[in-house]
């Protein structure tokens, strides 16, 4: 891009280098003008986001009873509700916009014979750099323990209620990385050139126009998501007893659910 914008101020140079002097009434060279404009815009974008969610999660219930006669228990249970949620998110937006307008009159000359015509020279260039980058990271690590272990010992006999362990893991990682870049870019040129009022061996007008539009747009978007669960849950009743045991119902559910 630099090299595009060295080469226009040449070529800017080398017309501004050779325009004629001004007029004479024989012999001489017309009217000369020369407009040049340049606009450059560069946009560099850098986004970085990063969610890291940890839980470790330990619930447990352990009644024990312990009787040299009977032992009668209630019911147990034990419930967990254990959720991890990472979310990032980066995101880049750039607008470059670019609007070039000349316009050029150019009067004739006053030479009567042996004149070269009026000339002039229009030059307009615009250069429009855009980068981007994005990236995002989410991670999610989740250890969540329930147990539910009742303990009933007795000398005599030994009745239960029901057992339950019942748990809920959730590990979320979600992560978004996005690029947007719009570039307009609008040039305009009018140039208006009379010519030369000379009646013998004349030279014609010249005019000369030259537009340059160059526009680059570079975008990176990266995202990662990790979700990482280790979910246990366990029910154990242990009755031990010297007569009979009675026990309830006895149930161990989970639901573990991990999503990137």
């Amino acid at each position: 891009m630099k090299l595009k914008l060295l080469a226009v101020v040449a070529v800017v140079g080398a017309l501004a280098w050779a325009v004629p002097p001004a007029m004479a009434d024989t012999g001489g060279g017309g009217a000369g003008a020369l407009q040049a404009g340049v606009q450059q815009a560069a946009t560099d974008q850098q986004a970085g986001a990063a969610a890291i969610s940890k839980q470790d999660a330990t619930n447990a219930n352990v009644p024990v009873n312990i009787a040299g006669g009977n032992v009668s228990a209630g019911p147990s249970s034990a419930n967990q509700l254990a959720s991890s949620e990472a979310e990032a998110k980066a995101s880049n937006d750039a607008d470059t916009s670019q609007k070039q307008n000349q316009d050029q009159t150019v009067g004739g000359g006053s030479c009567s014979a042996g004149c070269g015509g009026a000339g002039a020279a229009q030059i307009g260039a615009q250069l429009s750099d855009t980068k981007q980058n994005a990236g995002a990271l989410a991670v999610s690590d989740q250890n969540a323990v329930n147990a539910n272990v009742p303990v009933n010992v007795a000398g005599g006999n030994t009745t239960s209620g029901p057992s339950s362990a019942n748990q809920l893991a959730n590990s979320e990682a979600e992560a978004k990385a996005s690029n947007d870049a719009d570039t307009t870019q609008k040039q305009t040129q009018t140039q208006n050139v009379d010519g030369s009022s000379c009646h013998v061996g004349c030279g014609g007008a010249g005019a000369a126009q030259i537009g340059v539009q160059a526009a680059g747009t570079k975008q990176d978007a990266a995202a990662a998501a990790i979700s990482k669960q280790n979910a246990v849950n366990a029910n154990v009743p242990v009755n031990v007893a010297g007569g009979n045991i009675t026990s309830g119902p006895s149930s161990a559910n989970q639901l573990a659910n991990s999503e990137a």
